[in-house]
């Protein structure tokens, strides 16, 4: 169901990944994705190891957990303008400098080994937040900097992370089995609330193309 929607919904149809051109979203015995398993996921944005990232991510709630499994989507955007306004060097930190995300493993179409490299707030040619790469599940330990300049690149990470999380920039809601929710994956990060172990929740889940 979901994919003929993204189909009808994308004349440039649907990105294929190393997850296979649509990934269920359910807890796994051997999980090639933390988001594969019952625990909590942080705000982060879809595969951010890829160069070129999908524009739109599409969710399909098939089962949803009668504990937990919240979804919850962040303006970051918002958050990026805010801090250019009050707290400039913390957005030149994060949108001068560069940080690896990588991505390991073995799924739909057998070994992968994807990396890349880009700031956190990544700018179009006019100087305008184009894309928001957070995904500390993605982030490579790696820092391009010496030891003083990442010491402020992680303050200013986890200065812009906790206002992502606030209540003044993000929503939370628990789809209905059925629902189907579309989001920016440029812009608006997505996380989920944990699920006991023994609940079923299984959501599908498909990128797809927007614009060139």
């Amino acid at each position: 169901m979901l994919k003929v929607f993204a189909q009808r919904a994308s004349p440039l149809g649907l990105r294929v990944t190393n997850y296979g051109e649509t990934f269920e979203v359910r807890s796994k015995i051997d999980p090639s994705n933390l988001a594969f398993t019952d625990g909590a996921l942080c705000l982060h944005a879809d595969l951010v190891y890829y160069k070129y990232k999908p524009d739109v991510q599409m969710l399909h709630c098939i089962q949803q957990a009668d504990v937990g499994g919240d979804s919850i989507f962040s303006d970051s955007f918002r958050v990026a303008n805010d801090l250019r306004q009050n707290d400039p060097e913390t957005f030149r930190l994060l949108s001068e400098n560069n940080i690896s995300f990588i991505d390991v493993g073995k799924d739909a179409y057998g070994e992968y080994d994807i990396r890349y490299d880009r700031p956190v707030i990544e700018l179009d040619a006019r100087g305008e937040v184009h894309s928001v790469n957070v995904n500390n599940h993605a982030r490579h330990s790696r820092m391009h900097a010496d030891a003083k300049k990442t010491e402020a690149i992680y303050s200013a990470m986890y200065k812009m992370i906790k206002m992502l999380r606030s209540p003044e920039y993000a929503i939370s809601i628990k789809l209905e089995e059925g629902d189907i929710i579309a989001f920016a994956n440029n812009r608006v990060l997505h996380s989920r609330k944990a699920f006991k172990l023994g609940e079923t929740a299984r959501k599908n889940g498909i990128p797809v193309e927007r614009h060139l």
